[in-house]
């Protein structure tokens, strides 16, 4: 191998193919803020400057094919090249945050090209959420094991956003708690209350409304997470207050005094948002209330989002598709549901991220032990700094959204 050098452009003699010329092209012209330290394959190391600040971020090219993928495939390709170990970066989120930030500048080259973008949308409607379709993406995503979740997630075997006071030092467990301390907050309901919780996870937020003095009747499609759950509130002794079975949420029957469900909306699928609200209408009593936290995507990129697809809905959650504010607030609309308050903590979904990831990779062995390769891990890897990069750039954000009868 050559010794490292930068190199500026019009250098551009050592680069084989036409496409890898263009993007240096456009690095160099039009990167809007930020930096990119680039190695190629043979060696060399191009530095990319723009005037103003940003993510300095870092590109190590093994196969130069990484450029086609991206140029085909848009971040589907390049996810699926980082798993297949085509590149790697000291920190892919710092990475995926430049291009982000650069949206103006490289919008063709995240995209991917038409045919490819509409090609996925397509496979992605044979994974749709019918109540068979439903358990089956459910359980791609999450019957993975119980022991697997429990290497990198906290103590609490929380599996969405923790909430942070400003400027703390909580430990990621108690901003798990903190979060779901607000959920009950906002029911607005008193101990003994009856709380259906749509989409239970490992029983978190069953054990801490549990402990409040909250009924709750939790229901999930993971086989893993209901075995995990029970065990969780048995040996805590509150199996006479709380309850977990599985169930489809289109299939509960009663009336609740309050309904909490934490990222589960992005498994619905949008062909049945109407079903997931009139279903939270109707199972919630009258002057009850429903907190429903969800992702949610920009309403500026929302009917790109719409027409394609992406690295998670392709290689992590299939089934999955995320609301805008304004998608969100037309289907509560037409469920006859009103929104009574809302809270934004995106960054903290950052903060969240990026601590599963420094203890998924601090558990790389651990996982080989466990059969989970290299491959699969880079893939998980890529997922967890993808949505990191996200709220950091705050192309997605997340929040509580407390909803009553209209």
């Amino acid at each position: 191998m050559s010794t490292p050098r930068v190199a500026s452009l019009p250098v551009q003699k050592r680069l084989p193919t036409r496409k890898a010329r263009l993007l240096f092209q456009l690095l160099d012209r039009h990167l809007q803020c930020g930096s990119l330290e680039l190695h190629t394959p043979e060696g060399d190391i191009w530095n990319f400057h723009s005037a103003e600040s940003g993510p300095r971020a870092h590109w190590r090219i093994y196969n130069w094919r990484v450029i086609d993928r991206i140029v085909r495939d848009g971040d589907v390709g390049m996810g699926r090249a980082y798993f297949e170990g085509f590149w790697d970066s000291t920190d892919p989120a710092q990475l995926i945050a430049l291009a982000v930030r650069n949206r103006a500048a490289l919008e063709a080259w995240i995209q991917g090209s038409w045919w490819r973008r509409r090609l996925f949308w397509l496979l992605d409607q044979f994974r749709a959420n019918t109540e068979r379709g439903s358990r089956k993406n459910i359980a791609e995503h999450y019957d993975l094991g119980n022991d697997f979740y429990r290497l990198w997630l906290d103590p609490s075997m929380s599996y969405s956003s923790a909430c942070f006071e400003d400027n703390s030092e909580q430990s990621m467990e108690q901003a798990q708690e903190r979060k779901y301390a607000m959920a009950l907050e906002s029911l607005r309901l008193q101990p003994g209350a009856k709380i259906l919780e749509i989409g239970c996870g490992w029983g978190a937020f069953a054990e801490y409304a549990a402990r409040q003095g909250y009924q709750v009747y939790g229901i999930t499609l993971s086989q893993e997470q209901l075995r995990y759950g029970r065990e969780r509130l048995e040996k805590a002794g509150l199996t006479h207050r709380a309850s977990l079975e599985y169930c489809d949420y289109r299939k509960v029957k009663g009336l609740y005094d309050g309904i909490v469900s934490i990222e589960m909306f992005e498994a619905v699928g949008r062909d049945w948002w109407p079903t997931y609200f009139r279903r939270i209408n109707s199972l919630l009593r009258s002057g009850g209330r429903a907190v429903v936290q969800s992702i949610h995507i920009t309403d500026e990129l929302y009917a790109q989002y719409c027409s394609g697809s992406d690295y998670i809905r392709r290689h992590v959650f299939p089934g999955g598709f995320l609301p805008s504010p304004k998608a969100l607030q037309e289907e509560l609309q037409a469920a006859r549901l009103q929104i009574m308050g809302r809270k934004q903590f995106g960054q903290d979904y950052a903060r969240t991220l990026r601590y599963w990831r420094e203890r998924f990779d601090a558990q790389s062995k651990a996982l080989g032990e466990m059969g989970y390769d290299q491959t699969f891990q880079r893939l998980w890897r890529f997922y967890l700094a993808y949505c990191e990069a996200g709220f950091r750039e705050a192309s997605i954000d997340v929040g509580q959204w407390t909803l009553a009868h209209a």
